[in-house]
């Protein structure tokens, strides 16, 4: 044999010598090494998929939330539509009900009032006819007649009579 051929068989046996040795030394570790690894990428993997699951139904219920949502939109709309029309009309009403309110006080008042006119221009009259007829008797009825008419009146009122 030639020195290259032993220094190539040296090589070799050097070579089996080492992989021998790491086979039988390092064989479990690396076992457990690429298991553990194996075990963690697996847990990953489920983990993803959870997740993935879990955001495909939110995506789905957030698609089933946005296609209703232009009828409930108008549901919406409708409602409050309905809701102003109600408060409108319940408002009105109660206007309503209030101006015939203040228009029947008003009556109330307004014949109180002309009652009271009606009763003051009574008493002035009145007064101004007394005045009036004070003046005539004063200017045309002598004092004895003046007094036979205030004892007529006095004896028609002591018997009820006046009138």
């Amino acid at each position: 044999m030639t020195s290259e051929q032993l220094l190539i068989l040296s090589t070799v046996i050097n070579f089996s010598v080492v992989v021998l040795i790491l086979y039988k030394a390092g064989r479990t570790p690396a076992i457990e090494f690429f298991q553990g690894r194996s075990k963690e990428i697996s847990t990953f993997v489920n983990e993803a998929r959870s997740v993935s699951a879990q955001a495909r139904q939110e995506k789905e219920k957030w698609a089933a939330k946005l296609s209703g949502a232009p009828e409930e939109m108008r549901k919406a709309h409708l409602d409050t539509e309905a809701s102003l029309k109600r408060y409108s009309e319940g408002t009105l009403a109660r206007a309503n009900g209030e101006a015939k309110r203040i228009s029947e006080d008003s009556k109330v008042v307004i014949q109180a009032e002309s009652q009271r006119a009606k009763r003051r221009l009574r008493q002035q009259i009145a007064r101004e006819s007394i005045s009036q007829a004070r003046a005539y008797l004063d200017n045309h009825v002598e004092s004895a007649d003046n007094h036979k008419l205030l004892t007529d009146y006095l004896e028609r009122v002591s018997h009820g009579h006046a009138g």
